[in-house]
């Protein structure tokens, strides 16, 4: 299944390829079906799926470049997270291009505010899942959450029903991030940043 996907993925470029979202959703059921870990009949489906990861994540990246298209975008996160829980750790080595990519997207003015909150939330993700190798990321990503809370933070006396989703959705994004990173860090043996507790 994971070959066929592929090949079809190969087929075409995201923005001309109105299936590309449908195999991304079709991959992360197959990613999902690998976690959690702890379940020793899913060891088999495990490493099988590590098996595509490298192949995996350019047409990931691919789709996390389409800031154009928010449906694409949110399937290429659920996915990212998808691949995250499924290989743990060993999305390590990604890291640091999943991070750039992210940056990228969250700054974006093309990327609709309603998908950032999705984007915050992988930050949480990937910390769960490298633990104390997220420290390099720490510095940026607690600025980047800081910016996101002023911005959700806002009166909400006078704010439209949209605007007030797109907080909500901020602050949930939020929330998750920081839950993440603290998990993550705490399960390493880390300390929890000073920066989140105030």
């Amino acid at each position: 299944m994971m070959t066929i996907c592929i090949q079809l993925l190969q087929q075409q470029h995201p923005a001309e390829n109105p299936a590309y979202e449908d195999i991304l959703y079709a991959i992360g059921t197959l990613a999902g079906c690998t976690y959690p870990p702890s379940d020793v009949s899913n060891l088999v489906l495990d490493t099988y799926f590590q098996v595509y990861v490298d192949t995996l994540m350019p047409f990931i990246y691919a789709a996390l470049e389409a800031q154009d298209q928010p449906q694409l975008l949110s399937a290429s996160l659920g996915l990212l997270s998808d691949v995250i829980r499924a290989v743990g750790e060993q999305i390590a080595s990604h890291c640091d291009q999943i991070v750039r990519y992210l940056f990228a997207d969250v700054e974006s003015n093309t990327v609709s505010r309603m998908v950032k909150p999705a984007i915050l939330a992988v930050f949480g993700e990937i910390a769960l899942a490298i633990g104390a190798a997220f420290e390099p990321y720490l510095p940026v990503v607690m600025q980047l959450l800081q910016q996101a809370a002023t911005l959700g933070s806002g009166t909400r006396d006078h704010t439209g029903f949209e605007m007030l989703d797109y907080i909500d959705s901020l602050n949930e994004g939020i929330l998750e991030a920081y839950s993440g990173i603290i998990l993550g860090l705490k399960g390493a043996g880390k300390g929890i940043p000073i920066t989140i507790l105030y």
